[in-house]
């Protein structure tokens, strides 16, 4: 048994903060998991040159010559089937935020720009861009792109979906994300220029997530892309089908559809996917717990774990304006409480090193992350002067809001620790969709936890830690200040710069306990080969081969 680590390099800039009135809708969970396994349909057997039997036996008995014959043809390859956590919500990719629901729709659908497999930006069917002004992005489209129904893909669709996302009809759930687009023009067939009403750094992430590239003619009831795959079939709850586009573009930094047909199962229950890679029944399952990985790693032969680094990351959230006598409004708890936690530890024996431990508030795959900032120390004595320079070193209590989907050791970990420094930590999980309402309503108790994906964009902050942040209950003047600079520039060294001072701001003045990065953690049977998992967090089933 092996593990694989895919580490990441920093990307850049990916995707961009929601920044709208309302959040993406929380992905839906199938109504129920397909009973049994989806049967693979037959691979047709691959045609051999007739050769003359021997006439009589013999250890190793010469042929006889043979008539002349085709060359034998290689086998063909297997399709492949992946179980994934959920449902993707929609066929259309303007409705669908869920990580399964993206990835689906990144094997279908070809965006402006893409991420390879590290996570940094590139060319997606823009071949360049440029910023020829403050709010001013020019794109030189890939010449040669044709969608599954055969049409060119040129300026007019990229016009086409960038007014299909900003129509308040459609009602997409991140259409705020490209607000800033003002107009589109067509400049020739294979130039397109947005005109934004102000500087977005944040719309070349936005980008690579959710505005699919749609022909003009699209119907969402039978979505035609220009993705690597393209829909066979999907049965709500059980499977979607796709087949290889066999006229895939060469050069995406998706890589190529090589296995002829993928089906993604949705299976809900962790050990039922654990269960049917063991059985050969799926040959990759996304959303292995450290545990599973752990088992499969301790197993000799068969499946392989690999584990890939994504821009996201766990926190434990302040909620300063819980009450007007919260001791969290002061940094000096607030620091303390980051100072009561031992990340390692929890890394370690919870995690199985499967992530790093934060040492500010985003790590290296962000755009912003200080490489100079020092770690985040494990002092549970100077945790408990700083509580007693604050006036609270008797001791206070606070309640710890998680999902029923969250909940599990890290919590009951972080609440032993911080009771350990004097603060008694009450831990109320909530189902999910109650916990959302409370986080939007600005309802939610002194503590919550929260796993955040899609990170890699530092305009994320301005959503959950600025003072006027949608999901945020903390301000900090200095810190808006710094994240108003790196909003206000298309030149991405500024804005880094910008980003940097605001980590510095937020190590001393925490907007939460900074924990840990996160990761994906993947199955793959020994029968698929060539297959490398994205950081950018989406299952591309490009380049997968199974034996």
């Amino acid at each position: 048994m092996r593990w694989m680590s895919f580490v990441s390099s920093a990307a850049v800039v990916v995707l961009a903060a929601c920044q709208s009135v309302t959040p993406p809708p929380t992905p839906v969970s199938p109504t129920s998991p397909p009973a049994t396994p989806i049967a693979a349909a037959p691979t047709p057997a691959a045609t051999t040159a007739p050769v003359a039997k021997p006439t009589a036996p013999a250890p190793t008995p010469a042929p006889t010559a043979a008539p002349a014959s085709k060359p034998t043809s290689p086998p063909q390859a297997a399709k492949l089937v992946i179980d994934v956590e959920a449902d993707l919500e929609s066929l259309d990719p303007y409705l669908a935020y869920s990580p399964t629901g993206l990835s689906i729709h990144h094997n279908l659908f070809d965006y402006l720009l893409e991420r390879d497999v590290h996570g940094d930006l590139a060319p997606g069917i823009a071949e360049t861009w440029k910023a020829s002004g403050p709010t001013t992005l020019e794109f030189k489209l890939r010449k040669g792109v044709k969608f599954h129904n055969g049409q060119d893909l040129n300026a007019n669709a990229v016009k086409f979906s960038a007014e299909r996302m900003l129509d308040e009809t459609l009602n997409s759930g991140v259409r705020s994300r490209f607000a800033s687009i003002k107009t589109v023009t067509v400049v020739d067939p294979y130039t397109v220029q947005f005109e934004l009403a102000k500087p977005d750094p944040s719309l070349l992430d936005s980008l690579t997530n959710q505005m699919a590239i749609l022909p003009e003619s699209f119907d969402a009831a039978k979505p035609i892309g220009s993705g690597p795959y393209k829909l066979a079939e999907w049965v709500r709850g059980d499977h979607i089908t796709l087949d290889a586009n066999t006229g895939y573009w060469s050069g995406s930094a998706k890589g190529k559809p090589l296995a002829p047909q993928v089906v993604f199962r949705p299976v809900t229950n962790a050990g039922t996917r654990l269960a049917d890679l063991q059985s050969g029944q799926a040959q990759i399952v996304a959303g292995l717990s450290p545990t599973q990985a752990k088992a499969l790693g301790g197993a000799a032969g068969g499946p392989t774990v690999l584990v890939a680094d994504l821009p996201g990351y766990q926190y434990v959230f302040f909620n300063t304006k819980v009450d007007d006598a919260t001791p969290l409004k002061d940094a000096r708890v607030r620091k303390a409480l980051n100072l009561a936690i031992d990340r390692r530890s929890i890394v370690e024996n919870l995690l199985g090193n499967s992530v790093k431990p934060l040492k500010e508030p985003v790590g290296p795959l962000t755009a912003g992350y200080d490489p100079g900032l020092p770690e985040l120390a494990y002092d549970p004595a100077a945790a408990k002067k700083l509580l007693a320079d604050a006036g609270v070193g008797s001791g206070f209590a606070l309640t710890l809001d998680v999902s029923q989907a969250d909940r599990d050791d890290v919590v009951d970990a972080v609440a032993a620790q911080l009771g350990q420094v004097g603060v008694n930590v009450t831990v109320q999980s909530l189902e999910l969709g109650a916990f959302n309402d409370r986080w939007v309503a600005h309802k939610m108790s002194g503590l919550f936890f929260v796993r955040w994906n899609n990170f890699a964009d530092p305009g994320t902050l301005n959503l959950l830690a600025s003072c006027q942040g949608f999901l945020s209950f903390f301000c900090s003047e200095t810190a808006d200040t710094a994240f108003a600079q790196g909003e206000a520039t298309l030149d991405e060294a500024a804005r880094v710069k910008a980003y940097q001072q605001a980590m510095h701001t937020l190590a001393d003045d925490p907007f939460a306990i900074y924990l840990t990065t996160r990761s994906a953690l993947y199955g793959v049977s020994d029968r698929v080969t060539n297959w490398t998992p994205s950081a950018s967090g989406y299952l591309y089933a490009t380049e997968a081969q199974v034996r």
